[in-house]
């Protein structure tokens, strides 16, 4: 079976035990029907139903637990895990796609250039079968120069419609963040590798905002008041799961967040213009004068 109808299979069986739970013989059955649909051969055992549970935890952080007392496979959730169901959601217009081919006559996506989809499915077993993986990354959109990296990769992760593969990089020891749009020649080897026992990916980026997990120094709490139209955006859409409303009026709306200071939370906040203040965490508002400077310095160098 190739690597692009295992992750299907993986996203169905997902599918299937979301609804109120399903025995073995459920599962096996719905995937029947859906290879079906798709023109695959979704026949499996309960020997692979079983390898494929495992894998999807390995994967995606899901974790798939049989009930005894219901006799049903079940999802345990918690909110650290949510967030991969991104990728499911990815999967399921794929399929959707796929299964009506004249889709786009009455749907219409937004265009955007290339994001690294395609290389997904590669990564995925790479990540599986805890390959090493050597592949040649941009380091810059702003620059030419490509260099090799050698990496053990450790899991995937969606962040404003990009994906990213999480991977140690052997030169230095670190877990590091890769753009898939900047990846390129994706090679994984016949050597293996040991993933590190303390590594999971939800607790990885539980304290970050999108992609960037610093090396060092610990996350902070944060206090931010939203202003107008941006105070009730800000209560529908939170910044983060740990955003906990400490005031909330007709004017403005005052949150609690505890994370890591990164560049990609100081860009988040700039976007929100005047309508945001930093009541707490002078790091942060120390960040934010500064990127905002220098955002003004480069754009009168350039008119």
């Amino acid at each position: 079976m190739s690597k692009v109808e295992s992750i299907y299979r993986y996203f169905f069986i997902i599918q299937r035990v979301r609804k109120g739970g399903a025995n073995s013989q459920e599962i096996i059955d719905y995937l029947d029907r859906q290879g079906e649909h798709l023109d695959y051969n979704f026949k499996i055992t309960e020997r692979t139903l079983q390898r494929d549970i495992n894998d999807i935890r390995n994967i995606f952080s899901i974790f798939i637990v049989y009930d005894r007392k219901e006799q049903k496979y079940k999802i345990e959730y918690d909110d650290a895990n949510n967030s991969n169901f991104k990728i499911m959601e990815t999967l399921e217009w794929l399929s959707l796609m796929k299964m009506h081919k004249n889709i786009h006559s009455y749907i219409s996506f937004e265009r955007k250039d290339k994001n690294g989809l395609e290389q997904l499915a590669t990564l995925l077993d790479a990540i599986r079968k805890h390959k090493v993986t050597n592949f040649w990354y941009v380091k810059s959109f702003d620059v030419i120069h490509t260099g090799l990296r050698t990496t053990h990769p450790l899991g995937l992760k969606e962040f404003k419609s990009h994906w990213y593969l999480i991977a140690k990089d052997t030169k230095d020891g670190y877990i590091k963040t890769f753009g898939l749009d900047r990846i390129h020649k994706i090679e994984p080897t016949s050597a293996t590798f040991t993933p590190p026992q303390d590594f999971n990916l939800s607790t990885f980026f539980k304290h970050c905002f999108g992609i960037i997990r610093p090396h060092t120094g610990h996350p902070q709490e944060v206090v931010l008041t939203f202003f107008r139209q941006q105070s009730k955006y800000i209560k529908y859409h939170r910044l983060h799961h740990s955003q906990e409303i400490i005031e909330d009026s007709d004017t403005h709306t005052t949150v609690k967040l505890y994370l890591y200071i990164t560049y990609d939370f100081v860009m988040e906040l700039l976007s929100f213009g005047n309508n945001v203040k930093v009541i707490a965490s002078q790091s942060l508002a120390d960040e934010m004068r500064e990127t905002h400077l220098q955002a003004l310095e480069q754009y009168s160098k350039n008119n």
